[in-house]
C-alpha cells in the first residue's frame, strides 16, 4: 500500500478512535492523547481526511488494489463513527454527522468508480483481492493496551515474500484457485501457517503477519483460526496479535528519533501505526506520533518522498525482486536433482 493510502486509512481510523476515546473513562484506558488536545487533533485529522479524499477524487483511475484497500479502511472507520453518532453511542453535533456522511459518500463514489480501472489493469489480481476492496472495512473499536514492552526485542528476519504472502491471503479470502479449482474461504496450509506465525520477524514481514490476521477477522474466519492458534501456539488470537504489536511497537519507537522518522522509513512507520491501531492497541495513536504523521501531508492532500529517494526505493525493490527470482530458480534446480 502506498504512503498516501496508508495515511488516508490511518487518519480515518484516527478520527474514529479519537471520537471513541473522548467518550471513554480515563479509568478504563490510559489516555495517550490528553483531553485538552483531543479537539484540536480531531479537527486536524478531519481536515487531513478531507484533503486526502479530494486528492484521490482528482484521479481515482490511478488507484491500485492496495490503494483502494486503504480507502476502504478509512471509509469503514468513518462509517463506524457515523453509526456510533446516529445510534447515540457517541454524543455528536449535527454538523459532524453531516461531515462524516459526506466523507463516506465521497469515498464510496470514488472507490466504486476505481474498481473498473483496477480490473482493467490486472484482472486476475483484481479477482484475487476483490473482497478486500469492494466494500468498506468496518470494525468494532476495542481499545486495549500492550502492557509491558521493556523486555521485547525486535526480530531480525525482514525478508518478505510477497508472492507467497498473497497466496496465503487469498486462501483466507477464498479466492485462491489451482488446477483442482477454487479453495474454500478460511483455508490454511502448513506453509502459510508457518509463514504467518514464525517468530523473529521485523519490518514488513511482521506487519504482513498482522495484516493476515486482520484479513482473518474481515473474512469471518476467526473461529477456525482461533483453534489453530491455540493448537500450534498455545495462545489466543488476541494474545498473538498483542505479541506481534509489542514487537512492532518497539520497532516504531526505534524508527522515531527526535520527533522525526527518516523518509525511507515513513512508509513502514505508517503501516505499523495503521495496523496496530486498527486492532485497538492505543499505544499506537499517541499524541506525538499523530502530530508527526499529520505533518507529512502535502498541501494537495497526498504524501510522498522526493524523486531522488523514490529512485533509491525503486532500486532497492528491484534488487530484492532479483534476489527472490534467483532463489526461486536455485530452489527449482535443487528439486530436480
Amino acid at each position: 500500500m502506498s504512503r498516501s493510502m496508508y495515511i488516508t486509512a490511518f487518519c480515518g481510523v484516527l478520527v474514529c478512535l479519537l471520537m471513541f476515546t473522548s467518550g471513554v473513562s480515563a479509568n478504563e484506558i490510559p489516555a495517550m492523547v490528553s483531553k485538552e488536545s483531543l479537539p484540536e487533533l480531531f479537527e486536524k485529522s478531519l481536515r487531513a481526511v478531507e484533503k486526502a479524499i479530494n486528492f484521490f477524487g482528482e484521479d481515482y483511475s490511478a488507484l491500485n488494489v492496495d490503494g483502494l484497500f486503504g480507502i476502504r479502511i478509512c471509509q469503514g472507520a468513518l462509517l463506524q463513527a457515523k453509526q456510533d453518532c446516529e445510534s447515540g453511542k457517541l454524543d455528536c453535533p449535527v454538523d459532524l454527522v453531516y461531515t462524516l456522511n459526506k466523507y463516506v459518500t465521497s469515498m464510496d463514489d470514488y472507490g466504486n468508480k476505481a474498481l473498473a480501472y483496477i480490473e482493467a489493469e490486472d484482472s486476475s489480481y483484481f479477482e484475487q483481492f476483490l473482497d478486500t476492496i469492494n466494500s468498506p472495512y468496518t470494525f468494532d473499536v476495542k481499545l486495549d493496551s500492550l502492557g509491558d514492552t521493556s523486555g521485547v526485542t525486535p526480530g531480525t528476519d525482514g525478508s518478505y515474500d510477497e508472492v507467497r504472502g498473497d497466496r496465503c491471503l487469498s486462501l483466507i479470502l477464498g479466492s485462491y484457485e489451482k488446477n483442482e479449482g477454487k479453495y474454500p474461504k478460511c483455508s490454511v496450509d502448513q506453509e502459510c501457517w508457518t509463514m504467518m506465525t514464525k517468530g523473529n520477524t521485523m519490518a514488513y514481514v511482521i506487519t504482513h503477519q498482522l495484516l493476515y490476521f486482520v484479513m482473518v477477522e474481515k473474512s469471518g474466519c476467526v473461529a477456525p483460526i482461533e483453534e489453530l492458534v491455540y493448537k500450534y501456539n498455545k495462545t489466543s488470537l488476541r494474545d498473538f496479535e498483542k505479541r506481534l504489536c509489542k514487537s512492532i511497537y518497539v520497532e516504531a519507537q526505534q524508527e522515531e528519533v527526535g520527533n522525526s522518522v527518516k523518509e525511507l522509513k515513513q512508509d513502514l512507520f505508517l503501516e505499523q501505526l495503521l495496523l496496530c491501531s486498527l486492532v485497538g492497541f492505543q499505544e499506537f495513536f499517541q499524541e506525538k506520533w499523530i502530530r508527526l504523521v499529520l505533518s507529512w501531508q502535502k498541501p494537495r492532500g497526498c504524501y510522498g518522498m522526493p524523486a531522488s529517494l523514490m529512485k533509491v526505493e525503486a532500486e532497492l525493490t528491484r534488487v530484492q525482486e532479483d534476489e527472490k527470482h534467483l532463489l526461486q530458480l536455485l530452489t527449482e534446480e535443487a528439486e530436480k536433482m
